[in-house]
């Protein structure tokens, strides 16, 4: 167990040292006729490192009870046509 996790941290050592750069953002935010949520952002921006293109990303928050709460969060990848969530419903929760 133990060297499952030092191999663990070393990978993520060496993901967290990959570089990622943000090319271009932007912000919306619009009222909304909901009691619950008044207001609904969205964040897009495209990150990438230097090997590789760009990514899209679509991240939505909801303004409930004084704070915003992500709704959800999509990627692009400029080979596909479709958007891909960037977490699954579990991680999505935690990150509540």
């Amino acid at each position: 167990m133990r060297a499952y996790k030092l191999a663990e941290q070393e990978s993520d050592a060496a993901y967290h040292g990959t570089r990622f750069e943000v090319s271009s953002s932007s912000v919306d935010v619009q009222k909304t006729n909901s009691l619950v949520s008044p207001y609904i952002g969205v964040l897009e921006f495209d990150v990438g490192d230097p090997t590789h293109a760009a990514q899209k990303h679509r991240h939505t928050y909801a303004y409930q009870s004084g704070t915003w709460v992500l709704q959800s969060a999509k990627q692009h990848f400029p080979s596909d046509d479709d958007w891909w969530n960037c977490y699954d419903e579990a991680e999505l929760k935690l990150l509540r």
